[in-house]
């Protein structure tokens, strides 16, 4: 009970936001008309480094957008790819598979895993999602429940698997937000995240939280996804977390 009280408690940021609801709902709305919208990367979803032993890591990556390389022209540049980079140069053979689509939250993404004819074996299971859960506001119960059973599908076909988490990205720093859009959506972000760290601690998973600057600089042409320089920071950050295992 007490762990989750800040989270409880954060309800409160929503009294304080309420006033400028309307506003807030007029920016959604503009920001969903106006936005502009980039494609997914092109390019292969798997790869592999081995030198000369079999593959130790065997990477399963399940995500939104970002797994998807929204932000840059090709996959090798994308979010899994600069993981498999890092690990590269560690000299640690590796395998590498993402399963990913823009505009999913977690219970299109179980659709998406309950298409697939086979779930690719794997080693280390990561998943990242949270920004269109909360987007779309899903339940705070919903969302444990989701994550639970993305990873127990996973597990059905890959039961030793290592199960990795990225964290909520932090919404309210987003460059294409503007306010005070941006810090209702942060808010939620952060219960999210909350929860997720919460849930992860329960389950012995790895949450992993990477700072990963979100100025201008560092994204995309649509202020919403990292760029190339983003996803390369990001990747480095979650390999050398999964080479601490």
């Amino acid at each position: 009970m007490f762990q989750r009280l800040p989270l409880l408690l954060s309800y409160s940021g929503y009294c304080l936001l309420a006033p400028l609801l309307p506003l807030i709902i007029w920016q959604g709305k503009n920001t969903r008309e106006t936005a502009l919208r980039l494609p997914e990367a092109d390019g292969p979803r798997s790869g592999e480094f081995n030198s000369t032993t079999p593959a130790s890591l065997n990477i399963l990556h399940l995500g939104e957008s970002t797994v998807a390389g929204v932000g840059v022209q090709h996959s090798e540049l994308g979010f899994t790819a600069n993981i498999s980079k890092t690990l590269t140069k560690l000299n640690t053979d590796h395998h590498w598979h993402y399963i990913a689509q823009t505009g999913l939250d977690t219970s299109e993404l179980i659709n998406l895993i309950n298409e697939q004819d086979v779930i690719p074996s794997c080693t280390h299971l990561i998943i990242t999602m949270g920004v269109n859960d909360t987007t779309g506001f899903s339940r705070r119960k919903t969302w444990r429940n989701n994550l639970k059973t993305l990873v127990s599908k996973v597990r059905q076909q890959n039961p030793a698997i290592q199960v990795f988490f990225t964290q909520v990205p932090p919404m309210h720093r987003f460059p294409a937000l503007a306010k005070p859009l941006n810090l209702f959506l942060g808010l939620r972000a952060w219960q999210l995240n909350q929860e997720l760290q919460l849930l992860c601690r329960e389950n012995h998973w790895r949450f992993i939280s990477i700072d990963i600057p979100l100025q201008p600089e560092w994204m995309a042409e649509d202020g919403y996804h990292p760029n190339a320089a983003g996803y390369q920071l990001w990747g480095e950050g979650v390999a050398k977390e999964l080479t601490e295992i």
